[in-house]
């Protein structure tokens, strides 16, 4: 209830009492001599106002008008304060927010039509419930009370929590509540609005960006990371070898020897085969925190974190030889060449990349299928 109700509700309980004074006068009028009390009182009122005596029939009109015109105004402000209430109570009740007033041991002092339909009861039964139906079984009477207090001391406060219904099914729901005390007692009372339609489209929201974010970090053909990603991977790494003077973190890059004449021999799609296995095969003898790409074509890279030079070499023999030993489909053999490097702490992406490329050019220079470093 708002202040300015407050002030009208106290005005027309004085308004009542003229009210009630004006028609008591004239039960008194019907019944009985009323010249001493209109004489008196009538000459009282006259002696404040005029300073001056003044007849029966005076002081009777005088306080008869002054009765009536408080009884109207009465009358008048009174149904503006019912009114108002009907208002107020049809506000709340037509509201599609539930509204719950909460006692201090946790049972509900009044709730609209919206917080019981949203939950599955009716009115009469929401009543019967405290707020501990409407949570799980770990919500217990502490807890419960240390939200009352917190809430008492901050006034107002906003969150997301769940309740269950009818069904036993929880509801998400968005809680504005505030501390009221009113005639003496402390209620908590709570806006509550139902979020499981936002809360969907969130997920689904959620569920399109990491989507969107595979998509723009993976290599369409062969699943792998793509350039982009490997190039945020790396700065990363190479900002921690900094940091790290012990961390070694080495790269490999390696393409398909003639990966041309396969394609001018039997076609992109069977290219496309071949690169796919490739990768099939490469995953078998690297790290799960390895990182692997596509860079382009059938170039390929793969980043070794906390990886010096004679284990990268060593990793980078055990993928030579499984791929030169496995069978692809309609080729059946290939074989890669191998350019291995190692990050010093003075490097960058582009550095450590012209490292190994030179690497790799020297591998093909010198006759390919061949690792360097």
């Amino acid at each position: 209830m708002s202040l300015q109700f407050e002030k009208r509700y106290i005005f027309n309980k004085v308004f009542f009492s003229f009210f009630l004074l004006g028609i008591s006068l004239g039960v008194l009028n019907a019944h009985i001599d009323t010249y001493f009390f209109y004489a008196g009182f009538g000459s009282f009122l006259d002696f404040l106002i005029f300073n001056v005596p003044i007849s029966e029939a005076y002081a009777r009109t005088l306080v008869l008008t002054l009765c009536i015109t408080f009884g109207y105004i009465f009358s008048k402000s009174y149904f503006e304060h019912i009114e108002y209430k009907l208002l107020l109570e049809y506000s709340i009740g037509k509201s599609s927010e539930a509204i719950f007033w909460l006692n201090r041991d946790g049972s509900f002092h009044y709730v609209n039509k919206s917080a019981a339909k949203n939950l599955g009861y009716e009115i009469e039964e929401f009543m019967k419930l405290n707020i501990f139906d409407l949570k799980s079984n770990n919500f217990t009477k502490e807890k419960w009370l240390k939200k009352w207090y917190l809430l008492k001391e901050k006034r107002t406060a906003q969150f997301e929590t769940r309740y269950l219904n009818k069904e036993n099914i929880y509801v998400d729901v968005e809680v504005l509540a505030n501390y009221v005390m009113y005639k003496k007692k402390e209620y908590f009372v709570a806006f509550v609005r139902d979020i499981a339609k936002r809360k969907e489209k969130e997920e689904k929201i959620t569920t399109l960006n990491k989507e969107l974010e595979v998509l723009a970090n993976t290599d369409s053909l062969t699943g792998i990371s793509n350039r982009y990603k490997f190039d945020e991977s790396l700065k990363e790494y190479l900002a921690n070898n900094k940091k790290q003077s012990d961390a070694k973190t080495s790269l490999l890059i390696y393409d398909i020897d003639h990966f041309k004449k396969i394609n001018d021999s039997f076609g992109h799609k069977i290219g496309d085969i071949v690169l796919v296995e490739l990768v099939e095969v490469t995953k078998q003898h690297i790290r799960q925190s390895d990182i692997f790409a596509r860079w382009g074509g059938e170039e390929f890279v793969i980043l070794l974190p906390n990886t010096n030079l004679d284990n990268a070499l060593y990793v980078a023999k055990k993928i030579h030889k499984a791929i030169k030993n496995h069978e692809f489909e309609t080729v059946k053999k290939i074989s890669i060449s191998i350019g291995v490097a190692v990050a010093s702490e003075c490097d960058t992406t582009e550095t450590l990349f012209t490292k190994a490329d030179e690497a790799l050019y020297k591998a093909k220079e010198d006759g390919r299928d061949r690792i360097v470093f």
